[in-house]
């Protein structure tokens, strides 16, 4: 099993990534960068599949799978994510299990925030919450970007968010994201290590195929 400070952590980790992408559809400054650009479009984008889709939400929740695989996947870089978030395992690990790895992987991340972005749907309106962008560094390197912000949560502490972009064939994508000084992939990375200290990382792959034929549904 897992501890449960890495089961709670996620959780939390999840329940604000949530809310954030979605935020940061609201209207951004004149000046912001083709990063922030990506992801604001990719969030306006699934955000409008949201309000098109509530109906059928409400009767399926699963279907939010499906729209964050549509609109948000295509955001991330699933290779270097799955590369960071397995460690120095992935270093010792075969051609087969990288691809297996990397698909499970992908498919946990959708349904963990399907998951979570189902059951908030179930309760709440989308959110208007605020994200504001700290400017980006001049000095940093053209390839890569650690776009700086701040989601600012009505009547709450405001939570410092942090993306990792690099350039992928000349378009920006996602690999990690840190919330509050905490980084989904090293939060990650420490799930793995603690699983693989019991189990092959054949079997710990079998383990994340079975949990993800789960159907997603809001409880």
């Amino acid at each position: 099993m897992l501890k449960h400070s890495y089961h709670a952590r996620l959780s939390f980790w999840h329940v604000v990534l949530a809310v954030v992408l979605l935020a940061v559809a609201l209207p951004l400054l004149a000046t912001e960068t083709a990063p922030e650009r990506t992801l604001a479009q990719a969030a306006r984008n699934m955000r409008a599949a949201l309000d098109t889709f509530r109906p059928v939400l409400r009767q399926h929740p699963g279907y939010v799978v499906s729209l964050a695989d549509e609109y948000l996947a295509p955001l991330v870089d699933m290779d270097t994510a799955a590369r960071l978030a397995l460690g120095r395992h992935w270093r010792s690990a075969d051609a087969s299990q990288r691809t297996r790895f990397r698909e499970e992987f992908r498919r946990l991340l959708l349904r963990n925030y399907s998951l979570l972005l189902a059951n908030h749907l179930q309760r709440h309106d989308l959110p208007r919450y605020r994200i504001v962008f700290r400017p980006v560094r001049t000095d940093t390197s053209e390839d890569y970007r650690r776009l700086r912000s701040v989601f600012r949560i009505p009547h709450r502490a405001d939570v410092p968010v942090d993306y990792a972009l690099h350039r992928v064939h000349g378009q920006w994508r996602v690999y990690d994201v840190s919330i509050g000084g905490v980084s989904l992939l090293h939060t990650y990375r420490a799930v793995f290590e603690s699983r693989l200290r019991s189990v092959a990382l054949d079997d710990l792959i079998d383990q994340m195929a079975r949990q993800n034929r789960r159907p997603v549904s809001a409880g």
